[in-house]
């Protein structure tokens, strides 16, 4: 019923750290990591879903870029190193803004960097909380959106979200 509502909410129902394939759909999970800060940027365009999927159809054939693993935590590295986002080298080169924000958040040093699902979103995953508000500042100074946030764990979500009986 969850996918029906679309088709990453299945996901919001267990929390904590997991791979999603597909549009969202499949979800796999995967031990959680250490908490890390999160600067999410949004420019001032959007990307229509249909747009993006109509892109990446058109150019099938190319490959989605590598992430950088380097900084990940030892047991996640060969996770993150398999993390693609397949929709994001046809958006970019549609909004040249994405991919110099994807580079600019590596620069400033995220542990990794990407655009979020269709996009317009980019976001920087950053060990420490100063490095994270130093990059959302810079960010900010370009004259996109920003949201400072951090990750949680499945413990710490189940606690978040707990129905209380009344």
């Amino acid at each position: 019923m969850a996918s029906a509502i679309g088709s990453d909410v299945p996901y919001f129902l267990a929390g904590g750290a997991a791979m999603a394939g597909g549009r969202g759909e499949r979800i796999r999970r995967v031990p959680d990591i250490e908490p890390l800060w999160v600067v999410l940027a949004r420019p001032a365009f959007g990307v229509a879903t249909a747009d993006a999927y109509r892109w990446f159809d058109a150019e099938r054939t190319r490959p989605g870029p590598p992430r950088r693993s380097a900084g990940m935590p030892a047991g996640w590295r060969q996770t993150w190193r398999g993390l693609v986002n397949d929709l994001e080298p046809a958006v970019a080169r549609r909004h040249p803004d994405i991919a110099a924000m994807v580079r600019r958040l590596q620069r400033s040093g995220a542990l990794l960097a990407a655009m979020t699902g269709s996009g317009s979103v980019v976001y920087g995953l950053y060990r420490r909380r100063p490095a994270a508000e130093a990059a959302r500042r810079a960010v900010r100074r370009r004259g996109w959106r920003t949201a400072l946030t951090r990750t949680i764990g499945r413990g710490e979500y189940a606690r978040l979200t707990a129905v209380v009986p009344q």
